[in-house]
């Protein structure tokens, strides 16, 4: 089973050729939406391709207490670090002088020294009406993040598959409680609504996702060889 993870244009070729799980940093269901059907539009009507982007969760009894401990997760993180990690985003551009309570600033996110991500950034920000504080806490996470009670992990999750924005996730958490949390108390919500399984069926890891088994290219050129001849 071949995995593939990059979202360069060359990437997105790469994917539409030969992976069977398309895994992605999209941070929104808009964006995972894009990229999905982008990819699939190269893929020659190849319709077995599954995308799973990475999620993030912070799980708390309400949705307040989940941000309350999102923004202290922020918080640990030294600001001098984020400031650094946008200057690269924007070709090296400084951003120390800026008032991190005021709007993100008004920058050009197109010059060519500027990373793919600066344009993102820029367009988030912009959307969100963040500050520059909120938009450096946006660089931690790599992936989308979703925060809140059980039920509203489980919303959210239902939003993006039901929209066919994910076919799956793969799970990243920084707190192990988090992940017993998700385990335990969202799962279920997933099971009720007929969202994941209760039990496998496969003993193969494709299998569980539900991907035919590709036939095997050696036997293929012998058969071609054969009728051939």
């Amino acid at each position: 089973m071949l995995i593939q993870a990059g979202t360069s244009d060359d990437g997105r070729d790469l994917s539409a050729q030969v992976a069977d799980v398309v895994f992605s940093f999209a941070r929104t269901k808009e964006s995972a939406a894009e990229l999905k059907s982008d990819i699939l539009s190269r893929a020659q009507g190849r319709d077995d391709l599954l995308f799973v982007p990475g999620l993030s969760v912070v799980i708390r009894d309400t949705d307040d207490e989940a941000r309350q401990a999102l923004d202290e997760i922020h918080a640990r993180v030294p600001i001098e670090r984020l400031l650094a990690q946008v200057q690269r985003l924007f070709g090296g551009r400084s951003f120390v002088s800026y008032d991190l309570d005021a709007p993100f600033p008004r920058v050009d996110p197109s010059t060519p020294e500027s990373l793919a991500g600066a344009a993102s950034l820029a367009s988030q920000a912009a959307v969100h009406g963040w500050t520059l504080r909120q938009a450096l806490h946006s660089l931690i996470e790599h992936w989308a993040t979703f925060v809140g009670t059980p039920t509203t992990i489980a919303d959210e999750i239902e939003r993006w598959y039901r929209s066919g924005a994910a076919d799956g996730f793969n799970l990243f958490v920084q707190d192990p409680g988090d992940w017993r949390r998700f385990r335990t108390e969202v799962v279920p919500i997933l099971v009720e609504r007929g969202l994941a399984r209760a039990d496998y069926t496969s003993d193969t890891l494709r299998g569980h996702l539900g991907l035919p088994i590709p036939e095997n290219t050696h036997t293929a050129s012998r058969k071609h060889l054969v009728t051939t001849e």
